[in-house]
């Protein structure tokens, strides 16, 4: 008796220039909010506030990018292959 099987990939694409834009213009905004906010902070306060504000403005331009402007610049794909014995 043969089985079929089924193969999944998972993929992320980017659009190349629309994420190496929006990292450059996050980086910039992380390290001005970090000098705005850390007068008299640890270093380690002053770590958790850049990756704050990095990862809160990656993910609300996500959603800008995609919801509003129409133009996803990271897609996950799903790819499954069936096989037929």
């Amino acid at each position: 008796m043969a089985y079929s099987q089924t193969i999944v990939g998972v993929f992320i694409t980017a659009d190349r220039d629309v994420l190496l834009w929006v990292l450059l213009m996050l980086f910039f905004l992380a390290v001005a909010a970090t000098a705005l906010f850390a007068r008299l902070r640890t270093w380690a306060e002053m770590v958790w506030i850049f990756v704050l504000v990095y990862a809160m403005g990656l993910g609300g331009s996500h959603l800008l990018f995609k919801w509003i402007v129409g133009v996803p610049f990271l897609k996950l794909e799903l790819i499954s292959i069936t096989t037929s014995p």
